[in-house]
């Protein structure tokens, strides 16, 4: 019996579990860069020909792992999964640096555990060696220093990178979030419309939270990040009560509300929220357009 270790087929690291599932003809995997996921073995085949998109094929399978809905894959939807993160802006990527180390650290001074050779996905780096050079310009630049000591878990926020992360008035500048339905419907409208509208196309970053992403109470993280963000997508499809509520409290503070439906829904939207400029949607891909559009329009700092 063979005492190998498996290797993570994506990043090639050894993996906490893996196995080939002959009855499935799948690799599944549980990969502390990559996430858990499954890829069918034609699928392994064709990725193994493109090492371009391995990186970006990680980024999905981390991302959906740690929203608690580890990723499928075949032939005919790895492709899809990579190219949704191909185009990641290098501003995108500093901030989300940045703002992945603020949520590892609780107070001043302390080190955040981070490894670029293992969380290098969470930026959105496309290999470890990006998020290593990310992490040295973030050096130069006075935003973090190193560990004080090898016993260090990591590197440390600055007083300027700790600035650099706090919300402002008008929440953190460039940084959005998104209120929606978590239906598996709709998964497609912010993998395909929302997220590449915002991050590829006006270089600001998105973020969602979903239920199996965090420890603590939803509810608190929620009322958090709405706090640091300096914009809100509300998408009213399927009419949950708390899009209404996340929407209302964005509003109350202030923040910039961008209100979307999907076009067979529309006219279900609530009589109290029909006078704001709801975006009418009808496809994932016609909801990357007209959002982007929007974002520009009225989100500070968007590029174009």
């Amino acid at each position: 019996m063979s005492t190998e270790k498996p290797k993570c087929v994506l990043c090639d690291r050894i993996a906490k579990f893996g196995k080939y599932d002959t009855l499935a003809r799948e690799y599944q995997f549980d990969c502390a860069t990559c996430g858990r996921y499954g890829l069918s073995e034609t699928a392994a085949t064709q990725v193994a020909k493109e090492p371009a998109l391995r990186g970006c094929l990680s980024i999905a399978t981390r991302e959906a792992s740690d929203l608690g809905d580890p990723l499928k894959l075949d032939s005919g939807t790895w492709r899809e999964a990579a190219l949704s993160f191909a185009s990641t802006p290098i501003g995108v990527k500093s901030r989300r640096l940045l703002e992945l180390l603020r949520q590892r650290t609780v107070f001043y001074g302390e080190p955040a555990h981070f490894s670029a050779e293992v969380d290098w996905p969470l930026i959105h780096a496309y290999v470890s060696g990006e998020a290593i050079a990310l992490v040295a310009e973030m050096q130069r630049r006075g935003l973090i220093t190193s560990p004080r000591s090898h016993g260090d878990s990591g590197p440390i926020l600055t007083m300027d990178g700790w600035s650099a992360t706090e919300p402002a008035v008008g929440g953190v500048p460039g940084l959005g979030f998104v209120a929606m339905s978590f239906d598996e419907s709709l998964s497609s409208a912010y993998n395909e419309g929302m997220k590449p509208a915002v991050e590829t196309d006006c270089g600001l970053q998105l973020i969602r939270v979903d239920a199996g992403h965090f420890q603590e109470k939803i509810c608190d993280r929620i009322i958090a990040e709405i706090r640091r963000s300096q914009f809100v997508i509300a998408d009213f499809t399927k009419q949950r009560g708390g899009v209404y509520f996340e929407a209302g409290f964005a509003l109350a503070l202030g923040r910039i509300v961008i209100w979307t439906c999907r076009e067979d829904d529309i006219s279900n939207v609530h009589f109290d929220t029909r006078q704001y400029p709801h975006l009418v949607w009808s496809t994932p891909g016609d909801l990357r357009v007209k959002l982007a559009d929007r974002v520009r329009a009225l989100v500070p700092g968007a590029q174009a």
